[in-house]
């Protein structure tokens, strides 16, 4: 009796672990996977988002496959606040396969210079990109048809490299005074017909 109570117990505990506890790890970086999609998204260490701080430094390249056990996943979004507030992070890659960003997918990190959201990424999240005030260079493939609110909303430099196609639609939806002033000015020019160089 006592061996089946400390069983149920332990299946308890490791299921309460999994339900709390967010990502593995694997090969610097965390991910939570869907086995029966064999998709996996890019997410934070922990319980929260800010339990660890800075658990991405540096150069972080996100892969568009990753091997977990005898499954291999395909990389297809970046989670709800992973890159939250890890001010360490200098340059991400994202590959074609990730298709969404998430929700203050990368707010608040500060030495963050560059970003190349690629062809594949449809959805950008609300303030995925707030407060990343060492942004200066932002380049957006030509597939995103959605911009949450805010989402790039006290980045202090200046982003001309933007490869856009479909925006007036998404932009109107969420409205220009929430986009950086400079994205909004592009892109207001650009479906008025004015060129920016």
């Amino acid at each position: 009796m006592r061996y089946k109570i400390f069983t149920l117990f332990a299946a308890l505990t490791l299921s309460a672990g999994a339900l709390f506890a967010n990502g593995t790890y694997v090969d610097g970086i965390y991910y939570d996977f869907d086995d029966a999609k064999l998709t996996a998204t890019v997410t934070y260490r922990g319980s929260y988002y800010d339990e660890y701080t800075d658990e991405y430094t540096g150069k972080v390249v996100i892969p568009a496959t990753v091997t977990c056990g005898d499954n291999t996943y395909s990389v297809t979004s970046i989670g709800k606040e992973a890159f939250g507030d890890c001010s360490g992070l200098t340059s991400i890659t994202i590959p074609n396969s990730v298709t969404s960003i998430g929700d203050y997918a990368f707010a608040y990190c500060s030495g963050l210079n560059a970003i190349a959201i690629p062809n594949s990424v449809t959805s950008i999240g609300t303030e995925a990109f707030a407060y990343c005030s060492g942004l200066t260079s932002v380049t957006i493939g030509n597939s995103v048809t959605s911009i949450g609110k805010s989402a790039f909303e006290g980045c202090s430099g200046e982003h001309r490299s933007l490869g856009v196609r479909r925006y007036r639609m998404a932009c109107e939806s969420v409205g220009w005074r929430y986009l950086y002033q400079p994205i909004a000015l592009y892109l207001q020019r650009r479906y008025a017909g004015e060129h920016v160089h």
